[in-house]
């Protein structure tokens, strides 16, 4: 547990913004995507962004070097759950979608990964996904729906630093275009009111869960943290 306590403890009473992570998790240290890691690991962290009435049934993608995210479960239920990967070793973002942001969040995504893996900066990427939005390519959502992000190994890189820090478990409801001003609210990484970032057409508003579900989800996947750690470990 050394890892997440360290991480706990680097988050503790500071704040950061989420954006900085979806805008510059593709472009810090050197702009590179990480190595992918044992594909038994990548699914079962992938799985626990979901609550657990979801998992067996979630079709799940993994990262393979220089290829991109490959489909490695085919699911049933819809939901679709892969580890996002920013390019600072050692940080990861498990996330899921329901049908809908399957069908409209997860391609832009892939595409980017891709192109990442493929050479190009993040800039270059993300200017070929803005085109994309624009030409109709890249849509938002149509209806309603949720992410999810319940993993207790969401580490995330804080900015260009290079250091890395443990964010709270937590779902997503897709919000295109909305701001934490039409909601009245404001981005914190310490609360567990709802907030929206990032903005735009593939916006959320997210949802912290409280202190008690944090607790239980952390003590829901204490293998899964010691199978994670002992793999850092083995890396060094």
């Amino acid at each position: 547990m050394k890892l997440i306590m360290q991480t706990m403890e680097q988050l503790s009473a500071r704040k950061l913004s989420f954006l900085a992570f979806f805008l510059l998790s593709f472009s810090i240290i050197g702009q590179r995507m990480p190595k992918a890691m044992p594909e038994d690991l990548e699914i079962a962290i992938a799985k626990s962004a979901l609550p657990a009435n979801l998992r067996d049934n979630a079709t799940v993608y993994v990262l393979k070097n220089g290829t991109g995210y490959v489909k490695a479960v085919e699911g049933s239920n819809g939901y679709t759950c892969y580890v996002e990967r920013p390019a600072l070793e050692g940080t990861m973002a498990p996330i899921a979608f329901d049908a809908e942001g399957t069908r409209v969040m997860l391609p832009p995504r892939f595409e980017k990964a891709k192109m990442i893996q493929e050479g190009k900066t993040y800039n270059e990427a993300q200017a070929v996904i803005d085109k994309g939005f624009q030409n109709g390519t890249y849509m938002p959502p149509a209806i309603g729906g949720i992410s999810y992000m319940l993993s207790p190994l969401n580490i995330l890189p804080r900015g260009n630093s290079g250091k890395k820090f443990l964010y709270h478990p937590h779902f997503m409801i897709y919000a295109p275009y909305a701001t934490n001003k039409s909601i009245q609210s404001r981005f914190t990484m310490d609360g567990y009111l709802p907030f929206v970032n990032p903005t735009g057409p593939h916006g959320f508003i997210v949802v912290p869960v409280g202190k008690a579900e944090r607790v239980e989800i952390k003590e829901e996947h204490q293998a899964l943290i010691a199978k994670y750690e002992a793999y850092e470990a083995s890396r060094k």
